[in-house]
């Protein structure tokens, strides 16, 4: 439920960027969570929408007006996108309990590719 996602949001500051983390429940499918959080958080750089097990699939959704080009960054983790938003595939599964590592390990991509993109 939104409910349950909203439970799940966590904001991170990633290499000057706000970065909101959330666990969407599989019951939300691909669009109706991101659209939620898209919303209601419209002033964070970016949303990171991880859904939990069954779906590998996680989406990531940035501003259109921000330099930072999160389509690259889906890109580089093998996935895409367009309009500064896309998704990227992720082989293990994520359930709640190992959310915050996934998490942590998202943030590390992110901060990385920040790096190499402002180098």
């Amino acid at each position: 439920s939104i409910q349950q996602m909203e439970e799940s949001v966590v904001f991170e500051s990633v290499g000057g960027y706000q970065v909101a983390f959330a666990l969407a429940p599989p019951i939300l499918s691909q669009k109706p969570a991101p659209r939620h959080l898209r919303e209601k958080y419209s002033d964070v750089d970016v949303i990171v929408c991880l859904f939990a097990a069954p779906y590998k699939n996680h989406l990531v959704l940035g501003r259109k007006d921000s330099p930072l080009d999160l389509v690259s960054f889906c890109r580089s983790r093998g996935g895409g996108g367009r309009n500064n938003s896309g998704g990227f595939r992720r082989e293990q599964l994520i359930t709640e309990a190992e959310y915050p590592a996934v998490r942590e390990e998202i943030k590390v991509l992110l901060h990385d590719f920040i790096q190499s993109s402002s180098a």
